[in-house]
């Protein structure tokens, strides 16, 4: 493994690392990777994150992910049944195939991610360098942009270190951030 290796996997461990601590602020994360041996890395570091895992790709309903009315039940019961959608609880929302995604749907997500709190979106980008960008929507959200040429084929097992995420995590709730450095 070379050092430009070595340290694109650092990089993504950081990451990940920091996504942990303040998903909130940092938003999540910008990955280019295709299928293969380096995508799934990418996805096994940031399943380590300690959130619910969601996956919207082309064929994700609106009613899936954000709730509604369920036909079924409510002509069942004789009364309105609603139910809850998959972004009801903090999550990390993977957009896979983030660059052919339907923009509305796009609008909607990132909508319900600035409404609510403790989402953190994955931009899986599969596309190669012809293929378009993911929604600027999605990319200005993010706070980190990774791309598996710096990963090796054989990258080792990630690891995040649970103790020191949760010690950084206390850490922050007690940071008071002074006006003057804002401005």
């Amino acid at each position: 493994m070379n050092e430009a290796e070595h340290n694109a996997e650092e990089d993504a461990m950081l990451v990940a690392s920091l996504l942990a601590i303040d998903p909130d602020h940092l938003g999540g994360v910008w990955i280019k990777a295709r299928h293969g041996a380096r995508r799934d890395w990418f996805q096994a570091l940031f399943s380590a994150i300690d959130l619910p895992s969601v996956r919207v790709t082309g064929g994700t309903s609106v009613q899936a992910l954000f709730g509604g009315v369920d036909l079924t039940e409510s002509l069942t019961h004789g009364k309105l049944v609603e139910r809850k959608g998959l972004l009801a609880e903090p999550c990390m929302i993977w957009l896979n195939g983030a660059e052919r995604l339907d923009r509305d749907l796009i609008a909607r997500v990132v909508l319900h991610t600035e409404a609510t709190s403790q989402h953190m979106l994955i931009v899986a980008d599969e596309g190669t360098e012809d293929d378009p960008l993911p929604s600027e929507m999605l990319r200005e959200r993010v706070a980190f942009f990774l791309f598996e040429d710096g990963v090796s084929n054989t990258p080792p097992a990630p690891e995040l270190d649970a103790e020191r995420i949760v010690q950084a995590k206390a850490a922050l709730a007690g940071l008071e951030l002074q006006s003057s450095i804002l401005e």
